[in-house]
């Protein structure tokens, strides 16, 4: 970008007159064209990868297999970590999307709905949204990169995820992708890609790395912890639901050697199989319980280290613990968390917006040279789904609203409401509250429609029966099967 003049009149004259001053004195350095001073570079400069490779190029990154493999595993295996990744998948992808004119105000990029009509057909026509696009994102999330065959053939979207282990990714010194490579299952040489071949997802890379980071790799360890002590409690529980039967053999007088309480055991287990131990007669033992007031070594209480396990496992993955059914998390820690959260799933679909846009729309739009591409490519709307902050959001306006602190279009604007559609104006008001006055009181109406009066009872008629005189004293009983009541009018 580069600045040639200024209006100055403008407000900002003074800072151009700065920017002129410093370049001046040599701080700021001016562009080869001239024009004004430069303020970015014009070819890249830093290089992040060494030419080692045939033809003085960087050697193709290879996927990290073995980490893919037990970041899969643990996908496929674990119970916890499956449902926080199919939680992620809901809320990102399970509303679906919707395919827009792309605008840019101001500019001479206008689509249609014609335009782009051709093209949603192409969309529509495939599995992409249903099925393509929700297993793109989960191989992103569990590997940490996900590649996208992006397959138009016979004039139809035929999208194909790949095998993420399988990849290499090529690049130049600088760290641009120049294509890509998959191993080949039948061991020949590898099949190469171009860059707009493939589609790839990344929700987490670091700088320098060609591939990303799966979401599953800060919480493995405790992943790993929780399922181990979840079977060691199991086993736990199973010697002390069954435990082994000791014999104590021999006597005093007449001590049993190894050799026959070995023989004993072998026989007994001929007809009982279940576990049982042989000692001799001078072993002591000691009955142990699940729990601690059962005997002296009893079973210790996990329960606060396996919360605390699957608490971390939670925020790791970013996941808040009650959308699971987790946790004791009130409303207020909601109000607290579910921001958070919203902010988390806005920045993925960020990713994956420009994923389609610019990698996935621009490859099938059919330009012989998607890398030259320069227009811009059909929006990407993601769907609206009913979050917890959103009603929590609503409920805090309503509050503000009932007390008085908002005015009606302030709370129709932060509940969603067209103020120029949908909110009713003050004619329309004003026929709902002539139809409540009107209202008021008709049930008195309906059921006294002849009016009342005081009565002994305090009402405007008679009670049922004429069995109360009264509401503050009713009559004192005369029979003798009545319990005894109290005279509240001498109280």
């Amino acid at each position: 970008m580069s600045i040639s003049g200024a209006n100055p009149n403008s407000d900002s004259d003074a800072v151009y007159r700065s920017l002129m001053a410093k370049a001046a004195r040599g701080d700021l350095p001016f562009s080869e064209t001239g024009g004004g001073p430069s303020f970015m570079l014009e070819s890249p400069k830093a290089v992040i990868k060494q030419s080692r490779g045939a033809g003085g190029r960087p050697r193709a990154k290879e996927a990290p297999k073995a980490r893919i493999a037990e970041m899969r595993a643990i996908r496929k295996t674990d119970p916890h970590v499956a449902e926080l990744v199919n939680t992620l998948i809901d809320y990102l992808v399970g509303s679906g999307g919707v395919i827009t004119p792309a605008n840019i105000p101001y500019t001479d990029t206008e689509q249609t709905d014609e335009d782009i009509a051709d093209f949603k057909v192409l969309i529509e026509n495939s599995d992409f949204e249903a099925v393509t696009l929700p297993a793109w994102v989960d191989e992103a999330i569990t590997t940490g990169t996900g590649f996208l065959e992006t397959v138009v053939e016979d004039e139809r979207f035929k999208p194909k995820i790949l095998p993420t282990e399988r990849m290499s990714i090529l690049t130049d010194e600088f760290g641009n992708t120049t294509g890509y490579e998959m191993e080949n299952p039948g061991g020949g040489e590898p099949i190469e890609f171009a860059p707009y071949d493939l589609a790839v997802l990344r929700f987490v890379k670091f700088p320098g790395e060609d591939f990303g980071r799966s979401l599953i790799e800060p919480i493995e360890e405790h992943v790993n912890m929780l399922r181990d002590m979840e079977i060691d409690l199991a086993r736990f529980v199973a010697t002390k639901a069954y435990p082994p039967v000791i014999w104590k053999l021999g006597t005093d007088e007449r001590p049993w050697n190894q050799t026959q309480i070995q023989d004993f055991i072998d026989s007994l287990r001929d007809i009982e199989p279940d576990s049982m131990i042989g000692v001799g007669h001078d072993v002591e033992h000691d009955v142990v319980g699940v729990t601690s007031t059962s005997s002296k070594a009893g079973a210790m209480n996990l329960d606060s280290t396996f919360a605390h396990l699957l608490n971390r496992i939670h925020v790791g993955i970013g996941v808040p613990e009650f959308l699971n059914g987790g946790g004791n998390a009130g409303r207020n820690s909601a109000v607290a968390t579910m921001p958070k959260f919203d902010r988390r799933i806005q920045r993925f679909r960020l990713a994956i917006r420009q994923a389609v846009r610019y990698q996935i729309f621009v490859s099938i739009l059919g330009h012989p040279s998607p890398e030259d591409y320069a227009e811009i490519p059909p929006d990407f709307e993601f769907g609206q789904h009913s979050s917890e902050e959103e009603r929590l959001e609503t409920e805090e306006a309503l509050k503000l609203f009932s007390m008085g602190f908002l005015k009606r279009e302030a709370f129709a604007a932060r509940v969603g409401i067209d103020p120029e559609t949908e909110m009713p104006g003050d004619a329309d008001l004003q026929e709902v509250i002539d139809l409540l006055t009107e209202l008021s009181g008709a049930g008195d109406r309906i059921q006294n429609p002849e009016g009342g009066r005081p009565t002994d009872t305090g009402t405007g008629e008679r009670s049922s029966g004429r069995s109360v005189a009264t509401r503050q004293n009713p009559e004192r009983p005369t029979d003798d099967d009545s319990r005894p009541q109290r005279d509240i009018g001498q109280e």
